[in-house]
């Protein structure tokens, strides 16, 4: 069989956006959070950080993902609301679930996907016009799984599914509904995530980019962010910054 190269995607090298994380029950929303998302690329890899900024009740929460140029490993560390301490996440809980979501840490990462790395067959797709297919097998919790991906020309993996092998009964599908193009990168607009036999299920919505570092990241180091006390405050001015409308709206609804 003909292997296809994975496309690689193309990643600013500094910026902000913001999306809405909405938990639904078929077609109920249940939960809506407002998340901020900073990211800085640099010669080993791509640092990003996860700011929930409302509601109230969950604001403070903050996920910050690593991740190694070449490496499939991607380090997470997590710090709760009102908590002082920040936890690693070893690499057994990348396919945790985040926030209650139907999302997990992996889908996270923003430089490379898992099919970048070990995949076992490449083709190309006939979903998607110029699309490659990819399936990657692995192990979680000693569980033998397999993750059947379609990523477009931009390197944007536009469909995963991902279920333990021979059981597909518990399979996960994260799905791209919308890409848009920001300054010259694409960025998905719209991702949903479910489970089979579940009405539980979870989007992701763009609310806005930012890619102007001097306003949003200026003396910020996310590598380490998190370790700060101050970590999310500095994370809340980089946002009022990078989006003064958004925050001026919310400022007057909370």
């Amino acid at each position: 069989m003909r292997t296809w190269t994975i496309p690689t995607r193309s990643v600013p090298s500094v910026g902000a956006k913001l999306v809405d994380l909405v938990l639904r029950a078929g077609e109920q929303d249940l939960t809506t959070m407002r998340v901020a998302h900073l990211w800085q690329v640099h010669s080993s890899g791509c640092s990003s950080v996860y700011a929930v900024i409302s509601p109230g009740r969950l604001a403070g929460t903050l996920v910050a993902v690593t991740e190694t140029t070449g490496s499939p490993r991607v380090e997470i560390t997590v710090r709760l609301l009102g908590s002082s301490v920040a936890v690693e996440l070893g690499q057994n809980h990348v396919n945790d679930d985040v926030l209650g979501s139907e999302f997990v840490y992996d889908d996270l990462r923003i430089l490379s996907s898992r099919a970048t790395f070990g995949a076992k067959r490449e083709r190309r797709s006939t979903a998607v016009p110029g699309s490659t297919y990819a399936v990657v097998q692995s192990s979680i919790h000693g569980v033998p799984t397999a993750c059947h991906s379609v990523i477009d020309r931009n390197g944007i993996v536009i469909e995963e599914r991902f279920h333990a092998m021979r059981n597909i009964e518990n399979e996960r599908t994260r799905t791209v509904e919308g890409v848009s193009h920001i300054g010259g990168f694409p960025f998905e607009t719209r991702i949903s995530a479910r489970r089979r036999g579940s009405d539980l299920n979870s989007l992701m919505v763009l609310r806005g980019v930012q890619l102007d570092a001097a306003t949003v990241l200026a003396k910020m180091r996310l590598l380490d962010l998190v370790e700060r006390p101050d970590a999310y405050d500095l994370v809340r001015g980089a946002v009022a910054s990078a989006f003064p409308r958004m925050a001026a709206a919310q400022g007057e609804r909370g």
